[in-house]
């Protein structure tokens, strides 16, 4: 048996591997019937217990967080040769939205990263292009100026 032939019946054996484990995770993540018929359910609560009052912060406690590193992110540096403007933001806007901008057309940046959901996919593993699993979930996309590398 020639290396080729190895190589190919590796790349079989690897790829079975990967569609047995995304039929296990599909299979993991479905709800069951029970899910389904819970979430049908009407569901009604009355509070009895007024909700509490959020702790005062004190200037010493602000000072000691700040020291820490905890506090407001600093304002986002733009560029000086590349400055924010509402065009700017209303065409990453619809960018982002827009499903033209994958492969097939079909999928945008908020499939997978959709507001609802705190700017991910609150899934234990995300769905990719083109209808791949990928190996963890999408993460969130709040404070991602920030990022120094993607």
């Amino acid at each position: 048996m020639n290396s080729s032939n190895r190589s190919n019946i590796a790349l079989v054996v690897f790829g079975l591997l990967y569609l047995g484990a995304a039929i296990v995770a599909m299979y993991i993540f479905q709800p069951s019937e029970k899910e389904e018929v819970a979430k049908d359910l009407p569901v009604t609560a009355t509070a009895t217990v007024p909700p509490p009052t959020p702790p005062t912060v004190t200037v010493s406690l602000r000072d000691e967080l700040r020291a820490m590193g905890i506090g407001l992110l600093p304002p986002i540096v733009m560029p000086a040769d590349n400055p924010l403007s509402d065009d700017k933001v209303e065409l990453g806007k619809l960018l982002f939205f827009d499903p033209r901008m994958s492969g097939d057309g079909a999928v945008s940046c908020a499939t997978c990263h959709t507001p609802q959901s705190g700017w991910g996919d609150g899934n234990a593993l995300s769905l990719g292009y083109p209808g791949t699993l990928h190996w963890r979930n999408s993460q969130t996309i709040l404070n991602s100026a920030y990022y120094r590398q993607l």
